[in-house]
């Protein structure tokens, strides 16, 4: 048995008195004042030493203390404190890891099970406000190509895919005078294409193709689940206290900019195959498309492919026999590519 002494205060009178300490079997016995006590070592603290050299030894859940040099605790007392209080700290960070465990099980599920079960339950009316605002907000940067006949010619295409594709609601097209060779849906069912992609295909199957592959967004609420993602993510960040939800403009450019998973971007390029098909149209443009980006952008990937799986392999999945008819005919596709010319040219 180890024993040492100190000055005990009891918390209800300022005087303090001697108390002799010893160690005995789980607890530490402080006898003195005309009195004995038993602490459980478990239950007992040593803080760090105070500027003079002392340090307060107390009893959870007591108002008692002992104020005492850890030097003049006998080594047997001062090692069952230290172990104690290592034991603490390590059920403290033992409750903290348990608590980031929950927290980060807490941000999978909200950010990769609950938006494809939200998804289909968000109001097309709330869709279609997002939809609309984030489209305004591009517009004011990059203009509408208003060509009235390649626009027409691109809406008759995709409204002949969407009911292919099982689509019930409108999909309106709207071109972007903007040279980066992309295409996008947005919530609300709505497709950009830009000017650049329009550009850069050399026929009027490869737009096909890729409208084909957006459609297939559409049908599978792609976008919006992604959406739902992002904001998830935004608000684990904001309860862990990483970042904060953002504003409509912030969510606006994350939108543009989203890439859904590998496989629902081979998900998309299969059904782009089989609309493309069944609505009697060759499906082998989308393929081509994508032989000639990676012939043009061997080092750099545009923005149709850089936030996608590897090119390789999706134009291995897409290549197809040539087989039904164009997208366009000659005067269609002559419009389409003047659709972002202005009226006085």
């Amino acid at each position: 048995m180890a024993e040492g002494a100190g000055r005990y205060f009891d918390g209800k009178r300022a005087a303090a008195h001697l108390v002799a300490l010893a160690v005995e079997g789980d607890s530490l016995r402080l006898t003195g004042g005309g009195g004995a006590e038993a602490w459980k070592l478990r239950r007992v603290r040593l803080t760090d030493r105070l500027p003079d050299g002392t340090a307060w030894v107390t009893l959870r859940g007591s108002e008692g203390r002992l104020l005492i040099r850890p030097d003049d605790l006998p080594p047997d007392i001062l090692r069952a404190l230290r172990k104690e209080r290592r034991r603490e700290a390590g059920r403290v960070w033992l409750l903290g890891l348990s608590g980031l465990a929950c927290l980060g099980g807490v941000a999978v599920v909200l950010v990769f099970v609950v938006p494809r079960l939200v998804a289909p339950l968000v109001p097309f009316a709330a869709q279609d406000w997002l939809g609309r605002a984030v489209e305004t907000q591009m517009a004011a940067l990059h203009h509408r190509c208003t060509g009235a006949d390649g626009h027409a010619a691109l809406q008759r295409l995709a409204d002949r895919l969407r009911v292919t594709a099982g689509i019930t609601r409108p999909v309106p097209v709207t071109v972007l005078d903007d040279a980066r060779i992309n295409a996008f849906t947005l919530p609300g069912d709505r497709v950009i294409v830009l000017r650049g992609l329009i550009d850069t295909a050399e026929d009027g199957d490869e737009v096909a193709g890729v409208l084909a592959h957006e459609l297939g967004h559409v049908a599978h609420r792609d976008v919006l689940v992604m959406a739902l993602r992002q904001a998830g993510m935004a608000l684990a960040a904001t309860a862990l206290g990483f970042g904060d939800a953002g504003t409509l403009t912030t969510i606006g450019e994350q939108l543009t900019t989203l890439s859904c998973s590998r496989a629902a971007e081979a998900s998309a390029d299969a059904s782009a195959l089989h609309t493309l098909d069944e609505a009697g149209l060759r499906a082998d443009g989308l393929g081509r498309f994508f032989r000639l980006l990676q012939a043009r952008h061997s080092f750099e990937l545009p923005g149709f492919l850089a936030t996608h799986p590897p090119t390789a392999d999706r134009i291995a999945a897409v290549t197809v026999p040539a087989i039904g008819a164009h997208a366009f005919t000659d005067a269609e596709w002559t419009a389409v590519r003047a659709v972002c010319q202005d009226d006085s040219d």
